[in-house]
């Protein structure tokens, strides 16, 4: 009995030094730069459109986006919504410092007889990882959830 004892300490012991190699946990960081668009949106009835994305740099800061040059402060995660896209203009959205993680979700609905264009591009470190022109026509639907 006291030997199966002292072979299940020596089991714990050994096992407790092995390297933790947990792939849940991200490893590294990236700089992240979306851009995008959505011509046509303004023009098109019974449109629905939105871009919601979220960052973690690992340390809890919650300043980490800058829109088209300004930054956001204290927001990890922001929506740009139907009335922005449908004012026009191209988004260009950074992370100020870089990030374990970014998440982006693209919703784009069409009910009208009008189609309009949805445009995206997401890069990390400078290297492009999506470029993505969908027509938006009538009882068509564009909806992805990215992870960066």
């Amino acid at each position: 009995m006291l030997h199966l004892g002292i072979l299940a300490a020596c089991a714990l012991t050994l096992g407790s030094c092995s390297k933790d190699n947990n792939p849940l946990v991200p490893t590294g960081t990236k700089n992240i730069k979306f851009t995008f668009s959505t011509p046509g949106i303004k023009d098109a009835e019974g449109d629905a459109a939105s871009f919601n994305l979220a960052g973690s740099d690992g340390s809890g800061d919650n300043t980490l986006w800058k829109v088209n040059g300004q930054v956001r402060s204290n927001e990890q995660g922001f929506i740009i919504a139907e009335e922005e896209l449908e004012a026009g203009g191209t988004f260009v959205i950074e992370s100020v410092k870089p990030l374990m993680a970014a998440s982006l979700s693209i919703s784009a609905q069409n009910f009208g007889a009008t189609s309009y264009t949805l445009k995206y591009k997401a890069e990390v470190n400078g290297t492009v990882q999506n470029d993505v022109t969908e027509n938006i026509v009538s009882s068509n639907g564009y909806i992805k959830q990215f992870s960066y």
